[in-house]
């Protein structure tokens, strides 16, 4: 018997069309942007429908309706209980132990995060998983985007990385809805806006139609999954042994695109912390 778990708050009603599939889970394309259908191991998120009880990737058939998700041609109801909220909303200011909780994030990615992932530039040691050729050059590009925005080149930085890396969504995509999703939590804690850093970004992101593109657009919006939600509320709250736990949860996202976000995120973080912005209280 199928059961839904959860419905993002942007799943958009209507009929969806199937556009990939995936190990747990199927990618649709719904009449105003992707929806993806998936199991709960992948988790709630804004444009996630999350099903128990069946395969995400043997099915056929998705429409979303008010109250009910149909699934091969069976309604599947659903409340408001089910509906996942994905905004950051306000958050306590940095406490004492908010350092600590950055640096167990770092030590989370740069021990666990995938060789390939955008790791590396948090420790030097990690780029010698990109010895040469394409992967030597994307490793030299991500950096000097990194070097631009932390220096306050945000467009220009965001215009670098853009595209840059490989599978469904790149690492530089990845690396910069991590920057957007930091900026919206930073502007949550002191109430100080971000509207123009986060804009600057997202422009220069060239953001398209598809996955990508939509991603890139939630981040824009503070608009996240479950396990990055779990992530910040953890660090908002000095929990150090929940950051990690969360940072892992984080991880399992695909193959790089977990580490590649949280990266980000963590770099942008960092840019005000250092530089006395959201020091510790």
């Amino acid at each position: 018997m199928i059961t839904v778990v959860s419905v993002g708050d942007r799943v958009r009603r209507g009929p969806c069309s199937p556009r990939g599939r995936f190990r747990r889970s199927a990618h649709f394309q719904g009449p105003d942007g992707p929806v993806v259908l998936a199991d709960e191991r992948i988790g709630a998120g804004p444009l996630t429908v999350v099903l128990r009880g069946g395969d995400p990737a043997s099915i056929g058939t998705l429409s979303v309706a008010d109250g009910a998700v149909v699934v091969d041609g069976r309604p599947v109801a659903f409340g408001a209980a089910q509906v996942y909220r994905s905004g950051i909303g306000h958050l306590p200011g940095p406490g004492p132990r908010w350092r600590r909780g950055l640096d167990a994030l770092e030590a989370c990615l740069v021990e666990e995060a995938h060789p390939q992932s955008l790791a590396f530039l948090l420790d030097p040691g990690r780029e010698d998983a990109f010895e040469r050729g394409f992967a030597r050059a994307f490793a030299r590009r991500m950096r000097e985007g990194v070097r631009l925005m932390g220096a306050g080149d945000l467009a220009g930085g965001a215009a670098t990385v853009r595209g840059c890396g490989f599978g469904l969504t790149p690492g530089g995509d990845d690396c910069l809805a991590g920057v957007m999703i930091a900026l919206n939590v930073l502007q949550g804690m002191d109430g100080r806006s971000r509207a123009d850093c986060i804009d600057a970004v997202f422009a220069a992101c060239a953001a398209g139609d598809g996955f990508g593109g939509a991603c890139l657009r939630l981040a824009r919006d503070g608009r996240v999954d479950a396990a990055m939600k779990g992530l910040i509320a953890a660090l908002a709250a000095g929990d150090v042994q929940g950051v990690r736990g969360s940072a892992r949860a984080v991880l399992a996202h695909g193959a790089t695109s977990g580490a590649d976000l949280a990266t980000g995120f963590l770099i942008a973080l960092r840019w005000e912390t250092e530089t006395g912005e959201a020091n510790d209280r």
